[in-house]
C-alpha cells in the first residue's frame, strides 16, 4: 500500500488492496475468537474438574491432612487458585499466537531490512532473561503473598464461626489487630508482587521503541550504501507495532501463568495430601458379632497412640457404654471405629451394616428441621413423626414460627445446645441403621429429656433396642441400664463387664460410682419434708407425655410445621435469604469510593505518567516518519535514484552517505531521547497505577473489616459463612491483583486509541466525519456487552457463595457424611451447586466471544475504510505521512478490541468493590464506647446488683417477643439459677444482659447504671460469661487466655491452676489447632473458666456452661465458681437442676416470662410450683 502511494497505478490497485486487507483481516478474526472459545470451553471444564476433585479429597483427607490444610486454605483454593488456572487457561492459546506473530514478524522485516533486523530482535532476546528473572521473583513473592493470605482467611473463618465468643469477651480490637497483622504482610509481599508487574509491564513497553531505533539505526550505519525509506521504515514500523501487542500481551500471560503455576501447586499438594485409610477396617466379623477390635492402637497422625492396645467386641443388639475422664479416649475410640483415625497397629472388624453416628457436637446443615433429620433418606411421614416424638422435638416444634419446616441457619444459629442435639438423635433415628455410636448426646439435654431420651430410643425398650449401640456417656444414672460399661483410663481399657461386674472389680470404682450418684442426686441444701432420689427415675414425665399426646393428635389433621401454608409458610420458616445482587450500572458512587481509595495524587500521576508515554510514542512515529523521508529528500535534491546509490556510480555517492549518515545519527539520538520520555511516562504510569490499586484494596479491606466486627449477632444469625469469606477472598483478591492488571491494560489501549484518532484527523480531516458513527456503533455494541457482562460477573459472584458454604458445611460435618456413608449424595449437591455456578461462568465466556466478533468486525471496516480514504487522497500525502496514517490504523483495531473487552473486566473488578462496599455498610450495633454516657471507674460494678424493669426483647425485627416484661432484680453477691423448658428464654436473658440483643422495651440496670446508655465494651468488659459451648483459637494459650495482652506470665499460670488445668501439664505456648479440637471438650471448657477467673468480674453468667461436660469437670467448675467467685453475683442458666439446689434464688422462666421465683428450699417444698414439677420430671425428688 505504501509503494501504492509513491506509484502512478491506478486507484483501482489500491482499492484492490484495501479489500484484500479486509479480506485478510475477517479471516483472522474468525480463526482467532474461534481458538479463544475452545480455550475457554475448556477452561470451564478443567474449573469444574478442580471443584469436584477437590471437594472428593476433602471427603477422604486424613485428620493430619486436615490439620495442615484449614479450611481457610480450601476456601482460598476453591474461590482463588481454581480461577487462577481458569484464567490462565483460557488465554493459553494465544501465547502461541503471540508466539507465531512474533516469529513472523521478524521473517517479513528480515525480508525488508535483512541481516539488520537481527539488532531489533537482539532486544528482544535481551529482554527474555529480564523477563525471567523478574517473573521468579514475582512467582516467589505471589506464593508467599498466598500464604498470608491463607493465614487471614484461616483467622477470619475462626472469627467468624466464633463471633458471640469474640462479642461476649469485647475481643473485636484484637481480633481486628491479628487480621490486619497479616494483612499488612500480606501487602507487603503483594507490594513487591505489584512493583514487579510494573517493571516488567516497564521491559514490554519500552521494548518497542528500542527494537525499532536498533533495527534502523544498524540498517542505515552498518549497511552499505542503505538508504531508510517509507516503506521500509512503516511497514517495518506496523510489524514492530504488530509485535507490540503481542509484546504487551507477554507480561499479562506471564503473570496468569505464574499465578496458575503456583495455584497448581498449591492444589496438587492437596490432592497428594495423605488420605483416610479405609482398607484399615475390615468386616471379617463372626456370627453375631457386629465390631471387634483386637490389640488395636490408633493416633490422630503422629507417631505415638492416642488409644492402644483395645481390644473391644461389641456383640449383635448390645448396648455398651464408655466411660473415663476428660482425655481419656472415648471420642478416640468411636472415630476410630468409623475410621477417621490413623491404625498403628492390630485389626478392627465392623459388620457390612449402616452405622449412624451422633458427634459430641451437632451436626446441623443450613436446611429446614426436617430435611435435617430426614437427612439423605426416604420420606416416611409415620416413622418421622414417631422419632420427633420419641426424641423430645414435637414441644419445640411449638415454638418455630413454622414448625419443623424453620430454617435453622449455619450450624444451627437459631437453636438452644439442646435441641441440636436432639435433631442430631432424630437424624441417626431416623436412618434406621443397624448400628449406633453415640457420642455422649444426654450431656447437652436437660435431665428430663436425657430420661426420655435414654428411655424411649437409646435404652432397652427404647427405638433402637434391637440395634447394637456404643455410647458414650458421662452420665452414671444409665449405667445400670446398659449390657456392658468400657472403662477407658489414658487411652486404654482399664475396666470392662456389666454394672454389677465392675462394682464388684474394685472399691475405688465403687466409691467412684457412688460419688457420681451422690452428686447427681444428693440434698445438698438440706431440705426437710422432700425426698431426693439417688438416681434419676426414667419413667416419662406425666406433663410432657401429656403434651406430647395432644400434639401428636393434633398432626393427625395438620402437619408438622403448625399447619402454615404457601408462601407464608415459607416467609416465617426462612433464615437465610437470597444473596442480594445489584442490577444494571454500577453506581458512580463505587467509582468514586474506589478512586478515593486508589489517591487523587496517584490517580493524577498515574494519567500524568500515561499521557507522557503515549505522547512520546506518538511524536517518536511522527519522528520516523520525518526520518524515513530524509533519505528520499536528500536523493530528490541530487537527483538521484537508491538504485543509483547502491551502484556507486554518481560521482556524489559519498557525498549523500555522508549526509545520511549525519541525519541518521542525528535522528537516531532524538528517537532515542524520546524513548527515555517513553520510559519516564511508564514508570511514573504503572507504579502509580500499582500503588494506586495497593491502596485501594487495603482501604476497602480495612473497612470491610471494622464493619464486619460491628455488625450485630443478628447479621451473623442471617449470613452464611461463605457469603462473608467470598468477599474476603475472591472479591478482596480480584481488588489486589487483577484490577491492576486491567486497568493497566485498559490505560494502555485508551491512549493508543485517543493517539491514533487524533492522528489521523490531523492528517486526513475528513475522517472526522466517521468519527461520531464509527464511536456510536463502538459504543451500542459495548453498552449491550457490557449489560450482559456485569450481571454475569455479579451471578458468578453470588453463585460461588452457595458453592463455598457447600464446601464450609462439609468440613464441618465430614466425620458425619462418613459415617453415614453418604458421600456420594454430598458429591451430587456439590455438583448441582458447581454446575449452577459453571453456566454462569460459561455464559460470560460466550457473551465475551460475542462482544469480541463485532468488534473485530468493525475495526476491520474502520482499517479498510483508512486505507480507502489514503487512497482517495494520495495526491496529497506522501509515503512517510500514508505509512504513518496506515501503521497507526491497522494496529488500533487490536487496540480497540482490546480496550472495549478489558473495559468490562475493569468494570467486574468494580462489582467486586460494589459486593465490598455493601458489607462495608452493614447497620451496626452500638458503640463499643460512648461519650457523654455515664462515667465508669476501673472496679464497676462495685456490688454486682442487677435489675431488669419491664424488659422485653426479640431477636431481630418482625419477630416475636423472645422476653415478654421481665421484672427482677438480682441482689449483689445472689447465686441465681435460671431455669426452665426448652425454649424458655432462659439464654436470650443472658444475652439481654450483654446487649447481644437490644430491648424491645423496658431497662437493666447493673450497680443503678442503665445499660443502654454504656459503651458495649465498657458493658461486656466488665461481666463474664462462661458459655455451652467452650470456642478456642488458633494460636497459644496465651493468647486465647489473654488475646489484648493485658496480664502477665505469673497471673495466667495462676488462672490455669485454679480451673485445675497446671496439673494436665498445659503451657502457656501449648500451640492450640483451629477451634481447640487438639483438647477435649471438657479441657476446652476449663480454658474458658480459666478465662473468667483472669477477669475477676463481679458479675459471672454461666450459660449451660456444664451442660456437654462430664460429671468430674463439671464438679470443679462448681468448686472454683464457689471459691474464686464468691462474693460475685452468679446467674446460672441450668439443664442439671442439681447443680442449682444450694444457689441462692431460683428463677424459673416460661414462654420469655418469670412464671416463679423463689430460694430452691421453699419451691421444692411446694409441690404446686413450677420448679418442683421440673425436679419431680428430672427424677430428683419423690
Amino acid at each position: 500500500m505504501i509503494n501504492f502511494i509513491s506509484s502512478d497505478e491506478s486507484d483501482s490497485v489500491g482499492y484492490m488492496l484495501c479489500g484484500a486487507m479486509f479480506a485478510v483481516s475477517i479471516l483472522m478474526l474468525l480463526s482467532l475468537n474461534g481458538l479463544v472459545f475452545v480455550s475457554c470451553c475448556g477452561g470451564v471444564q478443567i474449573r469444574s474438574a478442580l471443584l469436584a476433585a477437590i471437594y472428593r479429597k476433602c471427603l477422604v483427607v486424613s485428620n493430619e491432612s486436615s490439620q495442615q490444610f484449614t479450611s481457610g486454605d480450601l476456601m482460598n483454593m476453591i474461590s482463588v487458585d481454581i480461577d487462577n488456572v481458569y484464567q490462565f487457561t483460557m488465554y493459553s492459546t494465544l501465547v502461541w499466537g503471540a508466539t507465531v506473530r512474533i516469529l513472523s514478524s521478524v521473517a517479513i522485516i528480515w525480508y525488508y531490512l535483512g541481516p539488520s533486523s537481527l539488532a531489533g530482535v537482539s532486544v528482544i532476546v535481551a529482554c527474555i532473561p529480564i523477563t525471567v528473572a523478574l517473573s521468579s521473583a514475582i512467582a516467589r513473592y505471589q506464593d508467599q503473598q498466598m500464604a498470608e493470605k491463607d493465614k487471614r482467611l484461616d483467622v477470619l473463618n475462626e472469627i467468624l464461626s466464633g463471633m458471640k465468643m469474640i462479642k461476649l469477651y469485647a475481643w473485636e480490637i484484637p481480633f481486628i489487630s491479628k487480621v490486619r497483622m497479616i494483612r499488612a504482610r500480606e501487602t507487603g509481599y503483594l507490594r513487591k508482587y505489584l512493583l514487579g508487574q510494573a517493571l516488567l509491564s516497564l521491559v514490554w513497553y519500552c521494548s518497542p521503541f528500542l527494537v525499532t531505533a536498533t533495527a534502523f539505526g544498524a540498517y542505515v550505519l552498518c549497511g552499505k550504501n542503505h538508504v531508510l525509506t517509507p516503506d521500509k521504515a512503516f511497514v517495518s514500523l506496523f510489524l514492530f507495532n504488530n509485535m507490540r501487542f503481542s509484546l504487551t500481551f507477554l507480561p499479562i500471560t506471564i503473570t496468569m501463568m505464574l499465578k496458575a503455576l503456583v495455584s497448581l501447586e498449591r492444589v496438587h499438594k492437596y490432592l497428594l495430601c495423605e488420605e483416610i485409610h479405609s482398607e484399615d477396617i475390615t468386616h471379617y466379623v463372626q456370627e453375631g458379632e457386629d465390631i471387634r477390635l483386637s490389640n488395636a492402637s490408633f493416633s490422630w497422625g503422629g507417631p505415638d497412640p492416642t488409644i492402644s492396645n483395645l481390644n473391644l467386641t461389641v456383640n449383635k443388639g448390645e448396648l455398651i457404654a464408655i466411660v473415663g475422664k476428660v482425655g481419656s479416649g472415648k471420642s478416640s475410640l468411636l472415630n476410630a471405629i468409623l475410621g477417621g483415625m490413623k491404625k498403628l497397629k492390630g485389626t478392627i472388624d465392623i459388620r457390612k451394616e449402616s452405622v449412624a453416628y451422633v458427634p459430641q457436637q451437632a451436626w446441623i446443615q443450613n436446611e429446614t428441621i426436617r430435611q435435617n433429620i430426614i437427612f439423605t433418606a426416604l420420606t416416611d411421614d409415620s416413622w418421622y413423626r414417631e422419632v420427633v416424638e420419641k426424641c423430645c422435638m414435637l414441644p419445640d416444634l411449638k415454638l418455630f414460627p413454622a414448625g419443623d419446616r424453620t430454617e435453622i441457619g449455619e450450624k444451627g444459629v437459631n437453636l438452644s445446645g439442646g435441641q441440636k442435639q436432639r435433631i442430631s438423635m432424630a437424624r441417626a433415628v431416623y436412618q434406621r441403621a443397624k448400628i449406633y455410636l453415640l457420642d455422649d448426646p444426654l450431656s447437652a439435654v436437660d435431665a428430663h429429656v436425657s430420661s426420655e431420651l435414654f428411655n424411649n430410643v437409646i435404652g432397652p425398650k427404647g427405638l433402637l433396642k434391637n440395634c447394637t449401640r456404643v455410647l458414650v456417656t458421662h452420665s452414671v444414672a444409665v449405667l445400670p441400664f446398659v449390657d456392658r460399661i468400657v472403662i477407658l483410663e489414658n487411652g486404654k481399657i482399664a475396666h470392662m463387664g456389666t454394672y454389677q461386674d465392675i462394682l464388684k472389680m474394685d472399691i475405688k470404682l465403687r466409691r467412684f460410682f457412688a460419688e457420681k450418684r451422690q452428686h447427681t442426686g444428693k440434698n445438698e441444701t438440706g431440705i426437710t419434708g422432700t425426698r431426693l432420689r439417688p438416681e434419676a427415675s426414667y419413667s416419662s414425665s406425666r406433663k410432657i407425655s401429656a403434651s406430647s399426646v395432644q400434639v401428636d393428635e393434633s398432626l393427625s389433621s395438620s402437619p408438622l410445621h403448625g399447619g402454615l401454608k404457601g408462601g407464608m409458610e415459607k416467609s416465617k420458616g426462612a433464615l437465610i435469604g437470597e444473596e442480594a445482587m445489584e442490577v444494571g450500572d454500577v453506581k458512580w458512587s463505587i467509582y468514586g469510593n474506589v478512586m478515593r481509595n486508589f489517591g487523587f495524587l496517584m490517580a493524577f500521576l498515574c494519567i500524568v505518567g500515561f499521557t507522557i508515554y503515549r505522547t512520546a510514542d506518538v511524536y517518536s512515529t511522527i519522528w520516523l516518519s520525518e526520518w524515513s523521508n530524509d533519505g528520499v529528500e536528500l536523493l530528490k535534491q541530487h537527483n538521484m535514484t537508491e538504485e543509483d546509490l547502491q551502484s556507486g556510480k554518481s560521482n556524489q555517492t559519498e557525498q549523500v552517505l555522508d549526509e545520511i549518515v549525519t541525519r541518521t545519527w542525528e535522528r537516531m539520538w532524538v528517537y532515542l531521547g524520546i524513548g527515555g520520555g517513553q520510559v519516564i511516562g511508564a514508570v511514573i504510569g504503572t507504579s502509580c497505577l500499582a500503588i494506586g490499586c495497593l491502596s485501594a484494596s487495603s482501604t476497602l479491606h480495612s473497612h470491610m473489616l471494622y464493619s464486619i466486627m460491628r455488625a450485630p449477632m443478628s447479621f451473623f444469625d442471617t449470613t452464611p459463612l461463605g457469603r462473608i469469606i467470598n468477599r474476603f477472598g475472591k472479591d478482596i483478591d480480584v481488588l489486589d491483583l487483577e484490577l491492576y492488571i486491567h486497568l493497566d491494560g485498559w490505560l494502555d489501549a485508551a491512549f493508543q486509541v485517543v493517539a491514533t484518532v487524533i492522528l489521523i484527523c490531523i492528517e486526513i480531516p475528513f475522517f472526522v466525519v466517521f468519527v461520531v458513527p464509527i464511536c456510536s456503533i463502538y459504543s451500542l455494541t459495548q453498552k449491550v456487552y457490557v449489560v450482559a457482562a456485569r450481571q454475569f460477573q455479579r451471578l458468578q459472584s453470588t453463585t460461588r457463595s452457595p458453592v463455598l458454604n457447600n464446601f464450609s458445611e462439609t468440613l464441618n460435618g465430614v466425620s458425619s457424611i462418613r459415617a453415614y456413608r453418604v458421600e456420594q449424595h454430598f458429591i451430587k449437591k456439590c455438583q448441582i451447586r458447581v454446575d449452577l455456578n459453571q453456566n454462569c461462568y460459561f455464559h460470560s465466556m460466550a457473551i465475551g466471544r460475542w462482544a469480541a466478533i463485532r468488534i473485530d468486525w468493525l475495526s476491520a471496516i474502520v482499517g479498510c475504510l483508512t486505507c480507502g480514504l489514503i487512497v482517495y487522497y494520495r495526491a496529497v500525502l506522501n509515503a512517510g505521512v500514508a505509512g504513518l496514517i496506515l501503521s497507526y490504523a491497522l494496529s488500533v483495531c487490536d487496540a480497540v478490541s482490546w480496550m472495549i473487552r478489558i473495559a468490562t473486566d475493569v468494570e467486574s473488578a468494580v462489582v467486586a468493590a460494589e459486593r465490598i462496599d455493601e458489607y462495608s455498610n452493614i447497620e451496626s450495633e452500638a458503640p463499643w464506647t460512648r461519650e457523654g454516657g455515664p462515667v465508669l471507674d476501673g472496679n464497676w460494678p462495685h456490688k454486682g446488683e442487677v435489675t431488669f424493669v419491664r424488659y422485653s426483647t426479640r431477636y431481630r425485627e418482625g419477630m416475636d417477643l423472645v422476653l415478654k416484661d421481665i421484672n427482677l432484680k438480682i441482689r449483689c453477691g445472689e447465686k441465681v439459677g435460671v431455669v426452665g423448658r426448652t425454649g424458655a428464654g432462659k439464654s436470650s436473658l443472658t444475652l439481654a444482659l450483654f446487649r447481644i440483643i437490644e430491648p424491645a422495651s423496658g431497662r437493666i440496670i447493673i450497680d443503678e447504671v442503665d445499660t443502654s446508655k454504656l459503651g458495649l465494651h465498657d458493658l461486656r468488659s466488665r461481666i463474664t460469661m462462661i458459655p455451652q459451648d467452650p470456642i478456642l483459637f488458633r494460636g497459644t494459650i496465651r493468647f486465647n487466655l489473654d488475646p489484648q495482652g493485658l496480664y502477665t506470665d505469673q497471673q495466667l499460670y495462676a488462672a490455669l491452676e485454679r480451673a485445675h488445668l497446671k496439673k494436665t501439664g498445659l503451657q502457656l505456648n501449648y500451640a492450640v489447632t483451629q477451634g481447640g479440637t487438639n483438647l477435649a471438650l471438657g479441657m476446652r471448657q476449663l480454658v474458658c473458666l480459666a478465662r473468667a477467673l483472669l477477669r475477676k468480674s463481679k458479675i459471672i453468667l454461666l450459660d449451660e456452661a456444664t451442660a456437654a461436660v462430664d460429671m468430674e469437670t463439671d464438679a470443679y467448675i462448681q468448686e472454683t465458681i464457689r471459691r474464686d467467685f464468691a462474693s460475685s453475683t452468679i446467674i446460672t442458666i441450668a439443664h442439671r437442676l442439681n447443680t442449682v439446689f444450694d444457689y441462692d434464688t431460683i428463677v424459673v422462666l416460661s414462654e420469655g416470662r418469670v412464671v416463679e421465683k423463689g430460694s430452691p428450699r421453699l419451691l421444692l417444698a411446694d409441690r404446686n410450683s413450677h420448679f418442683h414439677s421440673m425436679a419431680e420430671d428430672a427424677g430428683l425428688v419423690y
